[in-house]
């Protein structure tokens, strides 16, 4: 129809934008710190990558195609240099961001529907009794490494994740029918409810930390430790 405005075809910029100021805005509640910072860093590659093929970093959505997509992992794992699983994470995020768009309607299709994610098998080393009780021992010369290391063995003793264990309050943690102090939250990943009792190694981290400045709780910072 003459005179009717076409609306410009959005850019990935904008779809990266829009998922990411929300994610911000639902920091504490559906989302962690951790979550924004992963993507934001890998839109800062995709950007890279797209100023490799293109005279710009941005892209417009319609021209995000399957070859676009199998191009990018290839390049995460060759040129960057990530490891497999690695790579997948950052397509996972890519793949994030533009089945929202796709469902705003701001593409028409999605570039994803035949990716298949092939993952590499991992095989974690946990380390043993002996070794948690010689690191709890060892003393750093930094402090705030002092910290991180007191948060990983927390982490070890509780069971909970990092970032399950960086969200704690005082109101988490309660007396339970054994007369024993247990920990009741939620899981960052899924939203879990999880109960967790606090055997004498955890206890003995909470006593020692429960008047530092800048722990909402024991071992929970209020900010980034680096």
């Amino acid at each position: 129809m003459q005179g009717e405005e076409i609306d410009p075809p959005k850019m990935l910029s904008e779809a990266w934008s829009y998922h990411t100021n929300q994610i911000a805005g639902l920091l504490g509640k559906d989302y962690t710190p951790g979550t924004l910072a992963k993507y934001k860093t890998v839109y800062r590659v995709i950007k890279k990558y797209v100023a490799l093929k293109n005279k710009t970093d941005d892209i417009r959505l319609d021209e995000i195609d399957y070859r676009f997509v199998r191009d990018f992992e290839y390049y995460l794992k060759t040129d960057y240099g990530v490891k497999i699983n690695t790579a997948i994470q950052m397509v996972k995020k890519l793949r994030t961001v533009i089945k929202i768009a796709y469902e705003i309607g701001w593409v028409k299709r999605d570039p994803f529907i035949a990716y298949r994610v092939r993952h590499e098998e991992v095989h974690r080393e946990y380390l043993t009794s002996n070794e948690l009780n010689e690191l709890a021992k060892k003393r750093l010369r930094k402090s705030r490494l002092n910290i991180v290391r007191d948060l990983f063995l927390f982490s070890c003793y509780t069971g909970l994740s990092y970032a399950d264990t960086v969200k704690l309050k005082r109101a988490d943690i309660l007396k339970g029918e054994d007369g024993g102090l247990w920990i009741q939250t939620y899981r960052t990943k899924n939203n879990n409810r999880v109960r967790v009792p606090l055997l004498s190694p955890a206890l003995r981290l909470i006593e020692h930390y429960k008047n530092y400045p800048r722990m909402q709780i024991p071992l929970s910072l209020k900010g980034p430790i680096y």
